[in-house]
């Protein structure tokens, strides 16, 4: 039997807080594997995390890092998004010997 072959993407989640960010990293990994916030307005995702995520199609494997960021325009961080964008840029060279994104 012949294996799948298996291609490789790098997708960044990026956007204002609670718009949907770690929901939509748990449904293309069907499961939990990042925290979700409650409705209380208040972040969940502190730091930039990434996580690894393989997805079956019927004629190939696709494993993904998916970027999971703060949020933008959040007070409660007491971080700007310029430095969140930075921190973005250094885990994405960090993890990857590719500085390009599939998707954001």
């Amino acid at each position: 039997m012949l294996s799948k072959p298996i291609t490789k993407h790098m997708i960044l989640t990026y956007g204002l807080s609670r718009a949907g960010k770690s929901s939509f990293i748990n449904t293309i990994a069907r499961r939990k594997v990042t925290q979700v916030g409650t409705f209380n307005n208040e972040s969940t995702t502190l730091s930039v995390e990434a996580f690894e995520v393989q997805v079956n199609l019927p004629r190939n494997s696709t494993s993904l890092t998916i970027f999971d960021v703060p949020g933008l325009e959040d007070s409660r961080l007491m971080i700007t998004d310029n430095k969140i964008k930075e921190k973005i840029e250094e885990t994405v060279l960090t993890i990857s010997d590719t500085d390009r994104l599939s998707a954001i």
